[in-house]
């Protein structure tokens, strides 16, 4: 049982070998992020008793759950280790300096020398070129086996790392800047959950401090009357295409694999959200816009941008 104050626990209560996260019990929390090839995809379980590795040690806590915490369901695991061990190599034009670097460039400037909190950090796409740059970083995610991969890289033990979910897993602290990247918001499958995360983001800002996310425009234009299914891959042996839902905002996206005689097909959830909408969110949660923009680069939004990359502020004390 998890008090209101952080119980700490050895790496073997939940089974943490050299650098290796193992969850060992069923989660309650909702699902978050990434997908293959095109985006990432949502995630899976995460532990009833979240650890947290930080950068100066193996010691590991159990952070307090957030407010919305009893209202989220079960999340199915869509990264494990079969899954984290290719992420690198599926994602790699998200790697390329050219997509990195304007992002950690932006992120380093709105923390202005002061700590960044990234929900759903996976392997350190961002989060590693931030703490090379001498931002103190922290990360939260719900794969045990993309955190194990952060951990081992050059660098990986001066960022900290929590297993838990987006929405309401808590870290110590406040930080000068919460963030988003890479449509992450999208695998909170639920407008609740959605609702949480910023409500989670606005608890761990300092005042002053912005809460950042990069998300796509929803591709509704591109659907032709009657049609729920945009396709955004044909191959002569794989194929993938997303489903909508205008009704509940719900979509997935579905990949399909021929390959040594086999068919391998996965199909992912989302929940698609539009600007307004999460300038609601942001609202509710004490939060107001100070910037949009059409990329890291700070490009004008207009109304033919396919993605935005949003600043709200909370209001300094």
């Amino acid at each position: 049982m998890v008090t209101g104050d952080d119980d700490e626990v050895g790496a073997a209560d939940v089974g943490l070998g050299d650098h290796g996260l193992q969850d060992r019990e069923h989660a309650v929390d909702v699902g978050q992020h990434r997908h293959a090839s095109r985006r990432r995809p949502p995630c899976r379980r995460t532990l009833s008793r979240r650890a947290t590795v930080g950068p100066a040690g193996n010691r590991l806590s159990v952070p307090r759950r957030g407010r919305y915490g009893s209202r989220m369901p079960a999340a199915e695991d869509y990264f494990g280790d079969e899954v984290a061990a290719t992420y690198d190599d599926a994602e790699s034009e998200m790697f390329d300096a050219a997509v990195v670097g304007p992002t950690v460039d932006l992120i380093a400037e709105l923390a202005g020398g002061g700590a960044a909190l990234e929900l759903g950090v996976g392997t350190g796409r961002i989060a590693l070129p931030l703490a090379a740059r001498g931002v103190p970083v922290h990360g939260t995610d719900l794969s045990a086996a993309m955190l194990a991969l952060l951990l081992a890289k050059p660098g990986g033990d001066t960022v900290g790392a929590t297993l838990g979910d987006l929405s309401t897993t808590r870290v110590e602290g406040r930080f000068a800047v919460v963030y988003l990247v890479f449509n992450t918001i999208m695998n909170l499958t639920t407008q609740d959950a959605q609702v949480a995360c910023f409500a989670n983001a606005a608890d761990h800002l300092e005042p002053g401090g912005a809460f950042v996310v990069e998300v796509m425009v929803p591709d509704l234009q591109r659907l032709p009357p009657g049609q729920d299914v945009v396709p955004f891959h044909v191959g002569e042996t794989s194929w993938a295409f997303d489903r909508y839902d205008v009704v509940t905002q719900a979509m997935s996206s579905t990949y399909v694999d021929v390959a040594g005689g086999e068919v391998r097909f996965r199909s992912t959830p989302f929940r698609y959200v539009w600007p307004a909408e999460l300038d609601l969110m942001a609202r509710l949660a004490g939060l107001r816009l100070r910037d949009r923009w059409d990329g890291w680069t700070k490009q004008p939004f207009t109304s033919g941008s396919r993605r935005h990359v949003s600043v709200w502020d909370k209001p300094a004390a």
